[in-house]
């Protein structure tokens, strides 16, 4: 359970990370298009039509348009044409949160992040991951919950 919960969080913070990411200014503003309590997704430009080839100044190739939530397992949708994918196919996550917060570390107001300019200030986000186990009468319930901050180094480099 414990590895399959840092394991998960590890492939998040690699792609929340990334969010907004564009060497070349394809990534349209705000990166982070979905900021809600259980679902987070956003975009970033990191190759051309095919993984091989660099960034092309949009984010309309597969893996630029990233997606996380839970639906009974942890999903990460890709935008590669395919559907959602499993990023674990781990039963014991029970809940998923993401708490946004701006440059000053204050916790932004999840119905307000609805409006493109709320979004615009998100420059982290808190994931928090609770798994548990154990749930038939011969085994203990067991429940374990795992948190990190991501640093959206992307984000915002364009305000003046």
């Amino acid at each position: 359970m414990q590895q399959n919960l840092r394991a998960s969080l590890y492939l998040m913070e690699r792609g929340i990370r990334m969010a907004g990411h564009g060497p070349n200014g394809g990534v349209a503003d705000p990166a982070i298009t979905i900021a809600q309590v259980d679902n987070i997704a956003f975009a970033m430009d990191i190759s051309g039509g095919t993984t091989l080839e660099p960034s092309d100044g949009d984010t309309a190739d597969p893996g630029e348009q990233m997606n996380y939530y839970l639906a009974g397992d942890l999903f990460r949708n890709a935008s590669d044409g395919n559907g959602d994918q499993t990023i674990l196919a781990v039963d014991d996550i029970e809940d998923i949160r993401f708490v946004y917060k701006d440059e000053d570390g204050t916790t932004l107001d999840y119905a307000a992040l609805a409006a493109d300019d709320e979004r615009r200030r998100i420059r982290s986000v808190e994931i928090i991951l609770t798994a548990k186990m154990g749930t038939s009468p011969l085994v203990n319930e067991k429940q374990m919950e795992l948190r990190s901050e991501i640093k959206c180094r992307n984000l915002g480099l364009n305000d003046s």
